[in-house]
């Protein structure tokens, strides 16, 4: 090993028993009555400020030192006294870390990094530290406010691939590993009065990984981890920590693995698959309990949950609060119908009983999740006040120009809508009224007066280009809603509309629910783009469309996934097509179609004039007054570049002479700036 110049760092005493090793994550408690660790902090953090940011607090190092064992030197060897018996211990002196003296410290730790501050409001926090090297202490510099002290860095040496004694010892040493993991996971199945400890399947497969991702270079710290997380004394893990060479690291957690493997075989009875060591009655709530309580213990005394990318601080998916908790209050918020709410119920209780290396499991979570994010109540309210039609006449003739027969029809439909939450208004209050009178007859007659609101099912039919989606959304505008988007062209499969059954891998919701998963509220706007007949061995989506388009049957929508009725009789849906002749007659029949004829050259001169040329002309990066198009110009673009019943090529040839004007521009202001 290399000599290493020696580097003054502070230091931070841990508490009895305690020792902390390379790799590993230990939260170490600070209360009122140590003031040591609040002096080191604030050192820290004013000579981190006063530096580069690159060496900032997270590259700043602490030492964190065990206490002496009085069985061991202070360089890790065994005590012998004068008549050959180890001396007496002094575990009965109960050494503080806050009033430790220097002849307190062992001669070794280990040089940490701070990857966290957990405060509980009560003036007392912990710390969260991540070992990084093994430390010599060299000498003790400063005791008060708190400790610092010159130390040598002490790295494990490259391994040779031709060490074949370090090579045999890593070897055996991950076999005892992946033995010990097994006799952890036959412990879990055994009941908690069997006095043998258990590993639940995350957390042991987790275990497993990260062993077999472990290389020879990584040996020193594999025997680090490995002894973290046995069970080991005091004065052994000092051993460990004192123990620089790789090699005699290696042997002395090959026989700590070796007692506890001895252990757990003496306490389980490992037999085969039909003896009598395994009971044939196992209590799963007793299980789940036992592994969570033990994730939570060893989450807490410092065993890291290595995953994808070896050993670091405690993840916010380790961190996060019971999961069971968290969805059973989404499930409440989500105010469920009675339905749903008793199959929601009887889910979670299924869950509870699962374990989470079930495949059952996550399927069961997923659609739980999904329950409590459709909107089962939640509604928005309709802009529908004094000025509703003034303003959504305004709208229609500010959006699209003509169209006089849609726009009459649109607002005939908000005409409705206004009129039936006036009387709805009405009623609620004379039921108020009468509940504050406690008429329970008069409020049951008063119930039976509410305006039931069956939204007609609006299909507008033209050619493309004619403005039917602008004329969609101008309506979502009006109304205040919001507008989500459905496109069914190419739609061959009903189960994309109704979702997929739970039994399949990988299932969802259809379209419909998952639309009003992303918009949140019951009363919302949807657009159906592109409705047309696609019927083939699939099923027919035509006919899944029936049911969520016909008022007397869309309140009782059962997605295929969710199977649980979903009113949807409160969504407002406007659905479009280019022709009729691919709708199906009897879905046809459920829709008011309302057709929307192609423009005239008078019309699209005016829209070319009034709205698509300023659009184009802001698009190309122009101002205005920078191009001017003459009417008789734009005639020409209609009668000889474009036929076609809507403006969107027109809008296109718009766009190209802008952009040639866009080059003319552009090309002019560079040769200006040349001259100058």
């Amino acid at each position: 090993m290399a000599p290493i110049k020696a580097v003054t760092l502070p230091v931070i005493p841990l508490a009895k028993d305690t020792v902390l090793l390379p790799g590993i994550v230990l939260r170490i408690p600070v209360t009122g009555n140590r003031p040591d660790v609040p002096a080191l902090l604030s050192n820290i953090y004013s000579r981190a400020a006063a530096k580069t940011p690159s060496q900032r607090l997270d590259n700043v190092n602490i030492a964190c030192v065990p206490f002496n064992s009085p069985l061991l030197s202070p360089q890790g060897q065994k005590m012998i006294s004068q008549d050959g018996r180890s001396p007496k211990s002094k575990g009965g002196i109960d050494i503080k870390p806050w009033s430790a003296t220097k002849a307190d410290l062992f001669g070794y730790g280990v040089a940490a990094k701070i990857s966290g501050v957990e405060g509980r409001g009560t003036g007392e926090f912990a710390l969260l530290v991540e070992g990084v090297a093994r430390i010599k202490i060299e000498k003790i510099t400063q005791e008060r406010p708190f400790f610092e002290a010159e130390v040598t860095y002490a790295y494990d040496d490259a391994i040779s691939p031709d060490d074949a004694a370090i090579q045999g010892l890593f070897m055996h040493l991950k076999q005892l590993s992946r033995e010990l993991l097994t006799l952890l996971r036959l412990s879990s199945l055994l009941p908690r009065n069997s006095g043998s400890l258990g590993l639940s399947p995350v957390l042991a497969r987790r275990l497993e990984l990260y062993i077999a991702k472990k290389g020879i270079q990584d040996a020193g710290i594999l025997a680090d981890f490995m002894t973290n997380i046995i069970e080991a004394s005091f004065e052994e893990k000092l051993q460990v920590l004192a123990a620089l060479d790789v090699k005699t690291r290696l042997e002395k957690a090959i026989e700590l693995l070796q007692r506890q493997c001895g252990d757990m075989k003496n306490n389980v009875s490992v037999t085969t698959i039909t003896g009598t060591g395994i009971p044939s009655n196992i209590d799963l709530d007793q299980m789940n309990r036992a592994n969570s309580q033990r994730m939570r213990r060893t989450g807490m005394s410092g065993l890291p949950l290595p995953g994808m990318g070896g050993m670091g601080p405690p993840s916010e998916e380790d961190q996060e609060p019971n999961e069971m908790e968290e969805l059973k209050k989404k499930l409440d918020a989500a105010k469920l119908t009675p339905e749903a709410a008793k199959i929601a119920d009887r889910e979670l209780k299924r869950l509870k009983k699962m374990s989470p290396a079930q495949a059952e499991y996550q399927v069961t979570r997923n659609y739980l999740e999904n329950l409590a994010e459709i909107p089962w109540s939640a509604m928005t309210n309709d802009h529908l006040g004094v000025d509703t039609l003034p303003r959504a006449r305004k709208q229609f003739d500010d959006d699209h120009y003509g169209l006089e027969k849609v726009k009459k029809r649109l607002l005939e439909y908000l005409a409705v809508l206004k009129l039936k939450q006036s009387i709805n208004d009405d009623v609620n209050a004379q039921i108020a009224k009468a509940d504050e009178e406690k008429a329970i007859e008069k409020v049951e007659i008063l119930k039976s007066k509410r305006m039931v609101d069956k939204s007609p099912i609006l299909l507008l039919v033209g050619p493309p280009g004619v403005g039917k989606t602008s004329l969609a959304k101008s309506v979502a505008t009006a109304l205040g809603r919001k507008f989500h988007r459905i496109s069914l062209g190419g739609v061959r499969d009903e189960a994309e509309i109704r979702g997929h059954r739970r039994t399949y891998v990988a299932a969802m919701p259809g379209l419909i629910v998952q639309g009003l998963k992303k918009l949140g509220f019951q009363t919302q706007f949807f657009y159906l783009m592109k409705l047309i007949n696609t019927s083939n061995f699939h099923g027919d989506p035509s006919a899944a469309m029936l049911e969520v388009l016909d008022p007397e049957q869309n309140h009782t929508f059962t997605d295929h996934y969710v199977n649980i009725p979903i009113d949807l009789s409160k969504v407002l849906f406007i659905a479009t097509a280019n022709s009729l002749d691919t709708i199906p007659p009897p879905l046809l029949d459920r829709m008011e179609t309302i057709y929307l004829s192609g423009y005239t050259t008078l019309e699209k001169r005016h829209i070319a004039l009034q709205h698509l040329i300023p659009k184009q002309i802001r698009t190309n990066g122009l101002g205005e007054g920078q191009v001017e198009f003459n009417p008789d110009v734009v005639s020409k673009i209609i009668e000889s570049y474009t036929r076609e019943s809507g403006v969107r090529n027109l809008e296109r040839e718009i766009g190209s002479v802008c952009r040639a004007k866009a080059v003319e521009y552009a090309e002019a202001k560079d040769s200006d700036h040349a001259g100058e």
